[in-house]
């Protein structure tokens, strides 16, 4: 039983990182990448590079995701259903019922326990400071890919023909528009970040293109 546990907790481990790993270079930000790495950040560098080329990284995670859940499920279901069956029986159930619930409730138990501490909170410590954390993962992401590339790579090409069959493109569109920009400025604004009349400025500035000349002539 020990020896199960140890895996189930190597398991759980293992899908931490892949999910903090596609969670925090997923939403890192692409102007704070770039200005980490005019600051001499090379992990920047490297994280920019992926996110660029998200294939590289996504299916391997994906991949790695659900070979942990299918090996979490047989583990759990072989090393834990018996218990809840034992506990069961004091209720009298058939033994296909029996059978059917110590899964079940099996299941339930590594699932819960999966999704908690190797989603949940591994994405939401991810989400709080992406760009600081896709920097400490990216080299060990980094070294998963190179042993994995011929089997990423049949994977990628496989997915890149059926979305070229569908007429489907993959590329993200980086340039922001007005109402992102001044999203940000708003959010800059309530944090603290900007000051009243510097957001003010700004805004005024942006509305230039709007006004007509008539309007911004002051009378002597």
């Amino acid at each position: 039983m020990l020896d199960v546990i140890l895996f189930l907790g190597f398991l759980l481990l293992l899908n931490s990182f892949f999910s903090i790993s596609e969670f925090s270079i997923a939403s890192s930000r692409k102007i704070k990448l770039e200005n980490m790495v005019i600051d001499g950040n090379l992990n920047a560098q490297k994280v920019l590079d992926l996110s660029n080329n998200p294939n590289k990284f996504i299916t391997v995670i994906q991949v790695s995701l659900n070979i942990i859940a299918i090996l979490a499920g047989i583990y759990g279901d072989e090393s834990f259903a018996p218990y809840f069956k034992q506990w069961l029986s004091y209720f009298n159930f058939s033994d296909r019922t029996l059978d059917f619930l110590g899964t079940t409730f099996s299941v339930l138990l590594i699932t819960s326990i999966f999704i908690v501490f190797s989603e949940l909170i591994p994405k939401k410590i991810a989400f709080s400071k992406p760009e600081k954390i896709a920097c400490i993962i990216v080299t060990p992401l980094l070294f998963v890919l190179k042993v994995l590339k011929p089997f990423v790579w049949l994977l990628s090409t496989l997915a890149d023909l059926i979305l070229n069959l569908l007429g489907i493109t993959v590329n993200r569109d980086e340039q922001m528009t007005f109402e992102e920009v001044s999203a940000v400025l708003d959010e800059g604004a309530k944090t603290g970040l900007l000051e009243a009349n510097e957001h003010a400025l700004i805004e005024n500035v942006f509305s230039l293109t709007d006004r007509t000349v008539l309007s911004a002539m002051t009378a002597k």
